[in-house]
């Protein structure tokens, strides 16, 4: 079975002091892959784990490359 790294999403907690949010960092797929909806799947799947760990409010930063 073959693995290939296409794609990649990075997140972590940002500690306010009075509450923890998740801060989606970094998200990136390959230039041969793009436009496959790839990004969006992992973007998806990202928020749809924080907020399966009792999540309600993200912060995102965002550059197009």
């Amino acid at each position: 079975m073959l693995h290939w790294k296409i794609a990649t999403f990075t997140a972590w907690w940002n500690y306010t002091g009075i509450r923890r949010c998740p801060f989606v960092h970094w998200v990136a797929v390959k230039p041969h892959f793009q436009g496959q909806g790839i990004g969006k799947a992992i973007i998806a799947a990202g928020v749809r784990h924080m907020i399966d760990l009792e999540v309600d409010t993200f912060l995102v930063d965002t550059i197009r490359l």
